[in-house]
C-alpha cells in the first residue's frame, strides 16, 4: 500500500453508539488514492465498508467481520454551481448542513435535508433518506439527484444518469455496489423560506384527521403514556406568503443547541432518564402546549437544527439507543397506534420518543425506498431496554408483520434477528449482494454469512 495514503487505527463506533469494533480508516485525498486502496484490498481479500460522514445509514457503520473502513471525509469539495440550470455538482464527502447553508446564501434549497449536522452527500445517497422541505415529486433524497459520478469496484470511474440501469441501484443502495464520489444535484430557487409551525396539541382522530387532510407532511410526537386518546404535538410545513404577521424565529450558524451540548447538559440529564421522569417530562411537554395560544413559526434553517436534538440523543444515553422506523397505510394508522401504545404500557417498555409521520409516498424504483406508505412510526429505546426486553420486542415485529409494515432498515439493527430468516428477502433481496466481493455491509454480513 502506498504509504503516502493516511490511515488510522481506531475505535469505530456505530452512530448509535450500539457497536463498534477495532478498524483501520483509509483517508483518501483524491480518486487516484481511492482506486489504489480497492486494488490492495482486492490483492490482500479484504472487505471495506465505505464512511463518507459520521451517521452511516442510520446506524449502518460497523462491520463486525471487517475491519476496513474507507473514509471520504476529505472529498468534500463543491465542484460547479450553474444558477441557470438549477444544478450544482458536489463531491460526495461534504456534509448537508454545509451545503445547506452554500445553497441559501445564494438563495436555493435542495428537498429532503434530514437533520443532524453529520450526514454527508454520499450516505444521504446511499441510504436514499427523507426530510424536509418535501414535495410529491421529491418523496426521497434520490429524486433530487441528476447524475452520479462512481467507482466500481475494478476501479473504473463511470458517470451515471438516471437512464442507466446502475442508477436504481445506488440511490439506496448502501454503498454496496460502487463509490459514489460525486453527484449533480437539481436545486430549487427560494421564491419564500420554510418555516416550520408548532401546532396546538391534538387530542382525537377527528381533530388529527382534519389537521392532515390538505397536508403533504406533518410530524408529530405522541404521548404513548394515554392508552385511549391520540394525544400529539404535532408540528407541519408552510411558506412566509402564509405566515401572516405571526413572530418568526430566526436561525443563525451557532444554534442554542451547540451551547447546550458545549456545556454537556444532555449528557446530566441522561443519568436521570428513566420511566417517572419521562412520565413526567411528557405530562409537561402536553399540558404547556394544551395552555399554549397561538403558534410559532421557526425558519427553515432552523427546523433542520431542531432535529439535532434527537440525532444527537445517541451521543447521551451511553449505552446506545435502538431506532425502529415503519410504514404502512394510512387507515391502519389509529389502530397501530393504539396497538403499540398497548405493549409499550404493558411491558413497562418505554421509548426516549414516539414519532409519527405523513409523508410523500414514493414509487421509484430504487434499491431500497421508504416511504412506500404515506404514514410511519419512529420508535427510539435504549439499547439496554432491547437486551432486557427481547420478548417485547419479538412481539412489536409480530405486530408489523402481521400488519405488512414496511420497515425503514437503514434505521433498525434488530430486524434481522426478530424476523425469521425466510422473510428476511422481502425486505432485502439476497441476490444483489452475491457479485460483490470487495464492498460490504452489515446487512450482507447478517444475511449472507
Amino acid at each position: 500500500m502506498n504509504k503516502t495514503i493516511q490511515t488510522v487505527n481506531k475505535k469505530n463506533f456505530t452512530y448509535n453508539l450500539t457497536y463498534s469494533s477495532n478498524a483501520k480508516f483509509y483517508y483518501p485525498k483524491n480518486y487516484h488514492e481511492i482506486k489504489k486502496i480497492l486494488t490492495f484490498l482486492k490483492k490482500t481479500k479484504q472487505k471495506a465498508l465505505i464512511k463518507s460522514g459520521k451517521c452511516g445509514y442510520g446506524d449502518k457503520t460497523n462491520l463486525q467481520r471487517c475491519k476496513t473502513i474507507i473514509s471520504l471525509i476529505n472529498l468534500d469539495k463543491i465542484i460547479k454551481f450553474q444558477r441557470e440550470k438549477k444544478i450544482i455538482k458536489v463531491q460526495a464527502g461534504i456534509y448537508l448542513y454545509e451545503l445547506l447553508f452554500f445553497l441559501q446564501k445564494k438563495g436555493y434549497a435542495i428537498y429532503n435535508i434530514p437533520g443532524g449536522k453529520k450526514v454527508s452527500l454520499g450516505g444521504a445517497i446511499a441510504g436514499n433518506v427523507h426530510g424536509r422541505p418535501a414535495n410529491e415529486n421529491y418523496a426521497t433524497f434520490g429524486d433530487n439527484i441528476i447524475s452520479l459520478k462512481v467507482m466500481l469496484e475494478d476501479g473504473n470511474i463511470k458517470k451515471i444518469r438516471r437512464k442507466n440501469k446502475l442508477f436504481n441501484k445506488f440511490i439506496g443502495g448502501l454503498g454496496l455496489f460502487g463509490i459514489i464520489l460525486e453527484a449533480d444535484i437539481k436545486v430549487f430557487k427560494i421564491y419564500y423560506n420554510y418555516y416550520e409551525e408548532i401546532t396546538t396539541l391534538i387530542k382525537s382522530k377527528k381533530s388529527f384527521n382534519d389537521y392532515q387532510k390538505k397536508l403533504n407532511y406533518c410530524v408529530g410526537i405522541i404521548n404513548f403514556f394515554k392508552l385511549n386518546s391520540f394525544e400529539g404535538k404535532f408540528y407541519k410545513f408552510i411558506g412566509q406568503k402564509k405566515a401572516d404577521n405571526r413572530k418568526i424565529i430566526n436561525s443563525k450558524k451557532n444554534t442554542i443547541f451547540d451551547i447546550i451540548n458545549f456545556f454537556k447538559i444532555p449528557t446530566v440529564i441522561s443519568f436521570f432518564v428513566n420511566s417517572l421522569t419521562l412520565r413526567i417530562f411528557y405530562y409537561f411537554l402536553f399540558k404547556k402546549q394544551e395552555i399554549s395560544k397561538g403558534t410559532r413559526l421557526l425558519d427553515y434553517k432552523r427546523s433542520v437544527f431542531l432535529s439535532d436534538v434527537s440525532q444527537s440523543l445517541p451521543y447521551y444515553y451511553r449505552g446506545g439507543l435502538i431506532e425502529i422506523q415503519f410504514g404502512f397505510p394510512e387507515k391502519k394508522l389509529f389502530y397501530l397506534v393504539k396497538e403499540v401504545k398497548k405493549i409499550i404500557l404493558k411491558f413497562g417498555v418505554f421509548p426516549i420518543y414516539f414519532i409519527v409521520k405523513k409523508m410523500n409516498k414514493s414509487n421509484k424504483k430504487y434499491i431500497f425506498n421508504f416511504p412506500k406508505n404515506k404514514f410511519s412510526i419512529t420508535l427510539s429505546f435504549q439499547k439496554k431496554n432491547y437486551i432486557k426486553n427481547k420478548l417485547f420486542f419479538k412481539i412489536l415485529y409480530k405486530i408489523l408483520e402481521k400488519n405488512r409494515c414496511n420497515l425503514y432498515i437503514t434505521k433498525d439493527e434488530t430486524f434481522i434477528e426478530n424476523i425469521a430468516p425466510k422473510n428476511t428477502k422481502k425486505y432485502f433481496d439476497k441476490n444483489i449482494f452475491k457479485k460483490n466481493k470487495i464492498l460490504s455491509s452489515d446487512f450482507k454480513e447478517k444475511i449472507i454469512n
